[in-house]
């Protein structure tokens, strides 16, 4: 019995580590969706209207999500933060 419990421990953190691995790539992967071609019709993310500055960039039709953080952007393959002093940030 003592042997069961002591595996039982290093396969559930196994477990635990490969669940949470996945789930913070999932918006990442999800967001690919929002590039190319086709992006009107695989992107689940919705788009902002308003042009978006980003690193004193405009950047218009942006997808976006709301997060703990605060709004973020789907620019160039990666989420980012809109510029301080914006009514999107």
């Amino acid at each position: 019995m003592m042997k069961s419990q002591k595996l039982a421990l290093p396969i559930l953190a196994g477990i635990v580590v490969a669940v949470a691995a996945c789930s913070s790539n999932y918006e990442v992967r999800e967001a690919y969706g929002c590039t190319g071609p086709n992006a009107a019709e695989t992107c689940k993310y919705p788009t902002y209207a308003t042009p978006v500055v980003i690193d004193g960039v405009a950047h218009p039709y942006l997808h976006y999500r709301n997060g703990n953080n605060g709004r973020e952007f789907w620019l160039n393959g990666v989420w980012r933060k809109p510029d301080p002093g914006q009514p999107a940030g």
